[in-house]
């Protein structure tokens, strides 16, 4: 099939030139190769490449997607792709194509949805994802995420739930203080409440860390900061906290009622109860003391591991417990049960004497 090219350009009789029927521009043609020519309607041309192109897909009843395979077949006639349709598959979208707003959008969804960093666009594995799914698409730069999706973005969640808010009539507060990796404190304020459809609606408010002291009244003065900035602060019935003094004092000084977490008070109780229990409280010791050990040694856990492949059991990790949740030290106490033998065996062979006596005095 004849180049397209050829619609625009006339073969002078000594063949090796070409002139163009709209410019009048000479090129040379050698060894019928017609890559300076399309390069040339590519570039000074285009309108009227796309205007040809438009009226033989009309004539050809053509409806095809900018996407299609290499070829396909209208009625028993095998078409190939045109120049044009080539030439689209590698320009890249314009600023303001909605296929790219598109998938601006979907990279923003995954960013904010899944908790990725914004250098997520820069990673190599992610941009050949990207370039092999659609290589029209000029992928996103961190910047722009940062400095015009994700304020736009922000802006747009915030008046959806300023709104949320202005039909709510009443709604609980959950509230917690905790510590960063990097030793910083922060304050998180949850919105609870339930639609007219019945369906439970939750929102975190704010997330902040403004350096003071968690005391009462700083942790109060935050409270009825966030509740006048959302307009709620006549709509809350109650808040929900640990049992922590300062922030059930701050919770009294809003005037609110206070309901205690569930599963922070059952952890105090359990908590306490062991401590009562000399015989429990000293098994509970020791047990964390021989799992600390072998999540602080690798050959002892290396030996663990060999034991368990020797006998074709599943290997199953010592698990530690954590002081603010009692079931932790159940699964600890569980977890050191069911490898007892095991663990027992690999201190004999490290000749920990001491340790194979801590063990047998826990199963006394």
């Amino acid at each position: 099939m004849p180049s397209t090219c050829w619609k625009f350009f006339t073969l002078n009789p000594d063949k090796t030139t070409a002139v163009c029927n709209i410019c009048c521009h000479s090129f040379l043609y050698r060894c019928a190769s017609t890559t300076n020519l399309n390069r040339h309607i590519k570039t000074k041309h285009w309108n009227e490449l796309v205007q040809y192109e438009a009226s033989k897909k009309k004539t050809l009843g053509a409806n095809k997607d900018e996407r299609d395979l290499p070829s396909s077949s209208v009625g028993s006639v095998t078409v190939q792709p045109t120049l044009a349709q080539e030439i689209e598959k590698t320009t890249k979208y314009k600023p303001d194509s909605s296929r790219r707003q598109e998938i601006d959008d979907l990279i923003l969804n995954m960013v904010t949805t899944e908790m990725e960093p914004l250098s997520v666009v820069k990673r190599k594995g992610f941009r050949r994802l990207i370039t092999s799914l659609d290589p029209r698409y000029d992928i996103i730069s961190r910047k722009r995420l940062s400095t015009q999706l994700l304020p736009a973005r922000y802006k747009k969640e915030r008046m959806s739930l300023t709104e949320a808010m202005l039909q709510v009539a009443h709604l609980s507060i959950t509230t917690d203080c905790w510590t960063s990796r990097a030793n910083e404190g922060y304050m998180t304020i949850i919105a609870h409440y339930i639609t007219e459809q019945w369906f439970l609606k939750s929102h975190v408010l704010s997330t902040k860390s403004d350096g003071k002291r968690h005391t009462a009244e700083n942790l109060s003065s935050e409270l009825q900061s966030v509740f006048m900035e959302w307009g709620i602060e006549k709509k809350v019935t109650v808040i929900v906290s640990d049992n922590a003094k300062n922030i059930k004092n701050a919770i009294e000084l809003c005037k609110i009622r206070h309901q205690p977490c569930f599963a922070h008070t059952l952890n105090l109780v359990v908590k306490a109860s062991i401590k009562e229990t000399d015989d429990v409280c000293r098994l509970q010791r020791k047990v964390k003391d021989i799992v600390t050990f072998f999540h602080s040694s690798t050959v002892a856990s290396n030996n663990l591991k060999e034991l368990h492949a020797n006998k074709d059991k599943p290997m199953k990790k010592l698990k530690q417990d954590v002081e603010t949740r009692w079931n932790s030290t159940f699964e600890m106490m569980r977890s050191y049960k069911e490898q007892h033998d095991e663990v027992t065996t690999v201190f004999a062979c490290l000749e920990k004497t001491r340790c194979v006596s801590t063990v047998k005095k826990c199963c006394a």
